[in-house]
């Protein structure tokens, strides 16, 4: 059985030449030149390009064992003790890689397979699709004539990197030899360059943020609202003639607490900005959003969002309880900070009409920028005469525990149905200096004098930070 340990970065070393593995159980004999030639091409996936140099330069069979025993020495988990894991589970993968991902032109270790699989481990995923290739990559779709089988092997941590990688290969002549698609091959398997800075190159390492929200639909069910944010100068982009094209393919699941499967998501976000706008592009967010009805209780959401074109990939979990509202209790929604709020037409994914809420997930705003602010207030009753709500409400930015600025609902614009009543308006922050701030949203009945104080922190950052 081979455990799974991913080996250090410095794996990574591509050989120009592809010599042959010797038998994963024979030791290479130090009095014959070939012998240390063959020992070389064994370890051409791990050894560096400065210890394959010195080497190289060394004159005699003694110097050559010395070298060789001071190369495992240097990756052994514990130099004190006579077992070497790390080399033990080199020789183990080797065998794998021959006995699974060999074909009748190929030994495994050779193919990029094999070669995955000695560098970086067993992945943690491995998703077979049926498609087609089309510019360079792989596009799922079952409806082609001659379908080419793909392989999806995702690995959470990867040798050392501080990111998840999903990588794509596909069996381009259906012969059993998969060969990687994406991310290109030459950056993944690139001598010493370093995994992480040929994948990133003039972008921001891959990341997103998630948020889930909440809005009452009836006694018995609940909106919840999924936010996925990504920073537009993460997405890597492909030249398209005339525009740029990037795509995050989105995966999910949301269960209850007894692990039952209830939601799957499978949906992509597409972003193709033209040549003249890519500058202020790069600076901008972009946001996916999907919507579902579900019972109170607890659940669990896992997402993984992949970089379509770097195969760059993050994977997150959130835990959350959707909340059980009544038709009596004062009772609020979620307090959404938004970046934008528009009027609609038609009913949007809260359940309320005329608005199109984009939540700054991240909660970052820049100074100057409006704060959109966003929340349904539930049961709140009215006055018969002045129509107006029974419900006071303060807008409170508080810094450090100190309020710094106050704004009194006047409710000139209000949105009111049935039971529901929607809170919409922007916030300067011109007054406010970059930090960290709370808003409080503080709301009393007037005729119950049931009291509700909604929070959500945000940071204001300058323009030029």
């Amino acid at each position: 059985m081979i455990r799974q340990k991913h080996f250090p970065f410095f794996v990574l070393a591509f050989l120009l030449f592809t010599p042959t593995f010797i038998n994963s159980q024979t030791k290479p004999k130090t009095n014959d030149i070939s012998a240390n030639l063959k020992w070389l091409g064994e370890v051409s996936y791990i050894i560096t390009e400065k210890e394959k140099n010195a080497f190289l330069t060394l004159q005699t069979d003694k110097e050559r064992k010395d070298f060789i025993e001071a190369f495992w020495q240097r990756r052994a988990p514990d130099p004190d003790t006579d077992e070497n894991e790390y080399k033990e589970e080199f020789y183990e993968r080797i065998v794998y890689a021959n006995k699974n991902f060999s074909t009748k032109e190929t030994k495994g270790w050779k193919t990029d397979r094999g070669r995955l699989y000695i560098e970086f481990g067993k992945p943690d995923e491995i998703r077979t699709r049926f498609g087609k290739v089309q510019d360079g990559r792989f596009y799922e779709d079952e409806t082609v004539t001659q379908k080419i089988k793909a392989e999806l092997w995702f690995y959470r941590w990867m040798g050392g990197l501080d990111f998840s990688m999903e990588i794509v290969l596909v069996d381009k002549k259906s012969n059993g030899e998969f060969t990687v698609l994406c991310p290109a091959r030459e950056q993944l398997f690139r001598a010493n360059d370093g995994l992480a800075q040929t994948i990133a190159t003039n972008k921001t390492p891959f990341d997103f943020d998630v948020r889930v929200d909440f809005f009452r639909q009836s006694e018995y069910k609940t909106i919840v609202v999924l936010s996925i944010e990504v920073e537009n100068k993460a997405l890597s982009l492909i030249d398209g003639g005339g525009v740029y094209a990037g795509q995050l393919n989105i995966y999910g699941t949301i269960i209850n607490y007894k692990k039952k499967r209830l939601v799957t998501i499978e949906d992509l976000m597409r972003r193709e900005p033209l040549y003249a706008e890519i500058e202020t592009f790069k600076k901008q967010t972009s946001v996916y959003q999907k919507a579902f009805p579900l019972s109170s209780d607890r659940y669990l959401l896992q997402i993984k969002g992949r970089d379509v074109i770097s195969c760059e990939a993050k994977v997150t979990s959130i835990a959350f309880e959707v909340p059980k509202y009544d038709s009596e209790n004062l009772s609020t929604s979620s307090l959404i900070l938004a970046s934008q709020i528009e009027e609609l037409t038609h009913n949007n994914m809260f359940g309320a009409t005329s608005k199109k809420v984009t939540p700054n997930v991240r909660g970052i705003f820049q100074r100057g920028k409006d704060i959109g602010v966003y929340m349904q207030i539930y049961n709140a009753g009215l006055d018969e005469i002045t129509l107006q709500p029974t419900v006071d409400v303060e807008y409170v930015i508080t810094k450090k525990e100190k309020d710094v600025l106050r704004v009194v609902e006047d409710w000139k614009e209000i949105d009111e149905s049935g039971q529901r009543i929607v809170l919409s308006r922007f916030l300067k922050t011109d007054s406010l200096e970059s930090g960290d701030y709370e808003l409080q949203i503080r709301i009393r009945d007037k005729k119950t004098n049931e009291q509700i104080t909604k929070r959500e922190q945000f940071r204001i950052k300058e323009v030029k930070e």
